[in-house]
């Protein structure tokens, strides 16, 4: 019975490693091209006086994305930063049981703005908005934000399931 319950988690385990390697990759892809267009906006700047336009907001979009994208396999690994002054005196089951449960209220808060930043996307794409500087297309920036958010939230609802799941583990 045991190893029919693992078989499925070895599974799930497997294509969110395979999802983090994706974000991460897409999110340092993000980071680079920011470092990229930033360095030769300074290098066109002070070498020729020219300095090349649309540099904050390029950024600005590749950046959003970015940090989406490297914090999600932080999150799933438990490499990211957290304060557990005040869940550190409890048990270890009201621990993961608290865990769990803001990682599902957390899930369901980042679930509803990515459903606002799709709707906001549609509306993007419907009227054409451009960037001022470069004129450039802002509707495949925000579906791309939009995907990486849902992912985002996707894994922080099974997070919270991870820890609710833990919590129980010890009554056994």
């Amino acid at each position: 019975m045991k190893d029919k319950l693992e078989q499925p988690k070895n599974k799930l385990q497997k294509l969110i490693s395979k999802i983090n390697i994706i974000m991460l990759i897409v999110g340092i892809l993000g980071a680079v091209i920011s470092l990229f267009y930033i360095s030769t906006d300074v290098f066109f700047r002070y070498l020729f006086n020219r300095p090349v336009h649309g540099t904050i907001e390029m950024c600005s979009m590749f950046l959003a994305i970015s940090a989406v994208c490297c914090f999600t396999p932080s999150l799933t690994e438990n490499k990211h930063i957290k304060t557990n002054l005040f869940l550190d005196r409890f048990p270890f089951r009201l621990r993961n049981f608290l865990e769990g449960i803001f990682d599902i209220i957390g899930a369901s808060i980042v679930g509803f703005a990515t459903v606002c930043v799709f709707i906001d996307s549609l509306h993007t794409y419907e009227y054409g908005d451009l960037t001022d500087v470069l004129l450039v297309p802002i509707a495949p920036f925000k579906f791309t934000f939009t995907i990486c958010l849902g992912i985002f939230a996707i894994l922080l609802f099974f997070k919270g399931l991870q820890n609710l799941n833990k919590s129980e583990e010890i009554d056994k």
